[in-house]
C-alpha cells in the first residue's frame, strides 16, 4: 500500500466535523493548546491566517484542523507545508499532548529548528499517522515512541536526528510503513523490528553510520521474518557493499 493510500485509509475512517453536523463548540482546553502551539511560528505564509483568538471562534474551523462530530474532540492536525506555503519557528510538540484523540499528525516540509521530538510524544495514544519529514527535526528518536501502539504510519525521513533507533519501535504491532532515511543515525539496526509482521515499507537508507550487522545478528536473519515487507531502502548503510533499494 502506497504511502497516500494509507494516509487516506486513516483519514477516512474518522468521524470529521465536515462530514454531518459540526459541533459549534472546540474543547477549550485543546482550542488553547493550539494557541499555544502557534506562539512558536514566526512565519506562516497564511497557513494560520484563521488561527484567532477570540470568544467568538471555534477550533472547528480553522484550516488543517478536524474535529470528531460527535465529541468535538481534534482529531486531525495537517499543517503540511504545499508549494510557497509553508511554516517557520521552534515549535513545541509538547504542547499537544492535550489533545488525546489525535490521530494523524503531519508537520512535513515545513521548517522547525531547532525542534525535538519530546518523550511527551507517548501522550498522543490514538496517534495512527506520523509525518514530519523535511521539517528539520533534530536529536534523538525517543524510545516512548513505542508506547504509540496504534501507529500504522511513520516518516521522519530528511532531518536531521541523531543517535540509535530505538528498538522500542518493536511494540508498534500495526506498523505498516516506516522512513527514518536521510537522517544522522548511528549504530547496529535494532533486530527487534522483525517483530513488526504487518510492516511492507521499510526504509533506512542514507544513514551512513547504521549498520546492519554485529555479532549477535551477523546475517540479518530479522529482514526475512518481515513477510509483508515490499519495499525496503538500506542505501549506504556502512555494513551493506551495495545501495539497497528492493521492490518485490
Amino acid at each position: 500500500m502506497a504511502a497516500e493510500s494509507l494516509e487516506l485509509v486513516v483519514v477516512g475512517k474518522l468521524s470529521l466535523a465536515t462530514d454531518g453536523e459540526a459541533l459549534k463548540k472546540c474543547i477549550e482546553k485543546e482550542r488553547k493548546a493550539l494557541l499555544l502551539f502557534r506562539e512558536g511560528i514566526y512565519a506562516d505564509s497564511g497557513m494560520l491566517s484563521t488561527w484567532r483568538d477570540g470568544d467568538d471562534e471555534g477550533c472547528y474551523n480553522w484550516k488543517g484542523i478536524h474535529c470528531s462530530n460527535q465529541t468535538g474532540h481534534i482529531q486531525i492536525l495537517d499543517l503540511h507545508a504545499s508549494g510557497p506555503l509553508y511554516m517557520a519557528g521552534t515549535i513545541n510538540i509538547t504542547l499537544l499532548s492535550d489533545l488525546h484523540d489525535l490521530k494523524h499528525l503531519d508537520l512535513c516540509h515545513n521548517c522547525f529548528y531547532p525542534c525535538d521530538i519530546p518523550q511527551s510524544i507517548e501522550s498522543l495514544t490514538n496517534l495512527r499517522y506520523l509525518s514530519l519529514t523535511y521539517s528539520n527535526f533534530v536529536g534523538s528518536i525517543p524510545k516512548e515512541l513505542g508506547k504509540l501502539s496504534n501507529l500504522q504510519y511513520i516518516d521522519m525521513s530528511f532531518s536531521d536526528l541523531e543517535g540509535a533507533i530505538p528498538w522500542q519501535i518493536k511494540n508498534l504491532s500495526k506498523l505498516q510503513y516506516l522512513d527514518l532515511g536521510e537522517n544522522n543515525l548511528v549504530g547496529v539496526i535494532p533486530y527487534q523490528l522483525g517483530n513488526l509482521s504487518m510492516l511492507h515499507t521499510l526504509q533506512l537508507g542514507y544513514n551512513m553510520n547504521l549498520t546492519v550487522a554485529n555479532r549477535k545478528n551477523s546475517d540479518a536473519e530479522w529482514i526475512s521474518k518481515l513477510s509483508l515487507l515490499t519495499n525496503l531502502d538500506l542505501s549506504y548503510v556502512s555494513d551493506v557493499d551495495v545501495a539497497v533499494v528492493h521492490s518485490w
